[in-house]
C-alpha cells in the first residue's frame, strides 16, 4: 500500500503526542527483516518482530507508532493480553 499515508499520519502523531518512536514497517524489512519474503507466513513474523520493538519502546516509556501494511488477529490478541491499545486505520 505504497503511497497510502502511513507515513503523512504517523507524522502527524508524533507531532501531537510526547516521547513516541515512530517504526516505519518498510525500514524495519529493510533492516531487520532481510531475510523475510512477502508470504503470509513471513508477514506474520515481521509483524511480531514489530511488537517486540514497540514492547522496548514501551519499556522505554516512548509511544510507538507503528506503521504496517499487514496485522493479523494473532498479533492483536498479544496486544491486548500486554495491554497495548491498538489503532487501525
Amino acid at each position: 500500500m505504497s503511497g497510502s499515508g502511513k507515513s503523512f499520519l504517523a507524522n502527524i502523531f508524533k507531532k501531537l503526542i510526547k516521547k513516541t518512536f515512530v517504526i516505519d514497517g518498510d525500514f524495519v524489512r529493510s533492516t531487520l527483516s532481510k531475510d523475510l519474503d512477502y508470504s503470509i507466513k513471513s508477514r506474520k513474523i515481521q509483524i511480531d518482530r514489530i511488537l517486540n520493538i514497540s514492547k522496548l519502546c514501551i519499556h522505554n516509556k516512548y509511544f510507538p507508532i507503528v506503521t504496517t501494511v499487514y496485522m493479523h488477529k494473532a498479533t492483536l490478541l498479544k496486544c491486548k493480553k500486554n495491554l497495548i491499545n491498538v489503532i487501525v486505520v
